[in-house]
């Protein structure tokens, strides 16, 4: 098993070393950042000056290098449009992110565990069928359009919820539902299909016929083993999450790190988005990695 661990360590290490410098190549060939930081009317001379002053004038290569050399010294370069460092932007906008995954994945669990058990046990009926339309619909629908709609109803016509900002809890509602449905709507489905392959396995029959409650079978029995699956799925829709946060976040104009990498995209502010797009990598793959090791414990089939 512990090698197994130490695998696993070493793939995310070399996975979270390719995305950084697919990143970092992909944001030097998207354009040139001095343009958007130097007067139309400006000289060949003061671009030059710009060029030299971003260090833009080094090969791509050698700058990935002098980042990761700065990166593992804990300096994470400045930011061209503010010309702080970068850590100073990310850091408190990272937390208002997490704590919108964090809500939508509690969101998450809440629906989708009990719908999908409850769709299972009712397999066939109009209940199980409503269940399975709104998983249906929120893994179809694009998150930003039930976003749109979701303003229109909750705060332009109803005047329920706040539309932007994060000063209380309402502002957490319709971004967090959004998201977490959005993520619920998969894992209801997985749930829903495991738990009906295991009320119909032998040793459910078998805790039936020795007279355990059925509500025990459903929910002791039955869910541990049907939930193997849905735990691999829950872990790995965190990046179905943070992809789904990052369109919430501009849609809601909630400050966050998503709504920041956006922005940073349009600004040509490369440094913020390679460091912003690395700590969301960092994230998922070492989400990804739990959950690896969350599967050897388990069940044990895995180790061997």
């Amino acid at each position: 098993m512990l090698r197994t661990i130490v695998f696993r360590i070493l793939q995310a290490i070399v996975t979270l070393a390719v995305v950084s410098f697919v990143v970092y190549l992909a944001g030097d060939m998207t354009g040139d950042p001095v343009s958007n930081y130097v007067d139309p009317l400006a000289t060949e001379d003061d671009r030059l000056a710009i060029t030299k002053e971003l260090g833009l004038d080094k090969p791509v290569l050698y700058r990935y290098g002098l980042f990761l050399k700065n990166a593992f010294q804990g300096n994470l370069g400045k930011s061209f449009k503010t010309r702080q460092p970068v850590m100073t932007l990310v850091k408190d906008r990272l937390g208002n992110s997490l704590k919108l995954v964090l809500v939508a994945k509690a969101i998450t669990l809440a629906v989708a565990i009990p719908l999908g058990v409850y769709a299972a046990v009712h397999r066939g009926t109009f209940r199980d069928t409503l269940a399975r339309g709104f998983a249906l619909f929120f893994q179809s629908a694009p998150g930003f359009w039930v976003a749109i709609m979701a303003i229109i109803v909750f705060a332009v016509k109803l005047h329920w919820l706040p539309v932007a900002g994060m000063d209380s809890w309402r502002n957490y509602v319709l971004p967090a539902c959004i998201v977490g449905f959005g993520t619920s709507a998969g894992l209801l489905r997985i749930l829903r299909s495991s738990m009906i392959e295991s009320l119909q396995s032998e040793y459910v029959q078998l805790a039936r016929a020795k007279g355990v409650s059925e509500r025990r079978v459903v929910w002791v029995h039955a869910l541990r083993n049907a939930s193997i699956p849905a735990l691999t799925f829950f872990g790995l829709s965190l990046g179905v999450a943070i992809g789904a946060a990052v369109t919430i976040e501009v849609v809601f104009a909630w400050p966050g790190l998503g709504r920041l990498i956006v922005e940073s995209v349009t600004w040509g502010d490369y440094p913020v988005v390679l460091v912003g797009v690395i700590i969301w990598g960092a994230i998922i793959i070492g989400m990804n990695l739990i959950v690896d090791i969350t599967y050897t414990i388990v069940d044990p089939r895995v180790r061997i």
